[in-house]
């Protein structure tokens, strides 16, 4: 099931041009069901900030049915679930 859910979350990365690493996404987080770290990896080679990254990517994300909402919070791009859906496909 989480080889799933993170194949969904890669494919709305590459739906907006960008390919993320497996270790990207991680799913033991405090804060929200799924995290994402792109805009920290992606910070030193575009030279930005990942706060501003996660901001613009967040923006650009249609999060997967299965996802409630997409937020940026301090670089972080986190994912909540929406239980409904997830529990249709469970």
């Amino acid at each position: 099931m989480l080889e799933y859910i993170r194949d969904l979350i890669k494919k709305a990365f590459t739906d907006i041009g960008l390919t993320v690493g497996d270790d990207w996404i991680i799913f033991k987080s405090d804060v929200a069901d799924v995290a994402c770290i792109a805009a920290f990896k992606l910070s030193r080679e575009l030279r930005r900030s990942p706060v501003e990254i996660a901001e613009e990517l967040c923006s650009k994300l249609k999060p997967p049915d299965i996802f409630s909402r997409v937020e940026a919070v301090r670089g972080y791009l986190n994912f909540y679930y929406n239980y409904e859906k997830l529990s249709d496909i469970l």
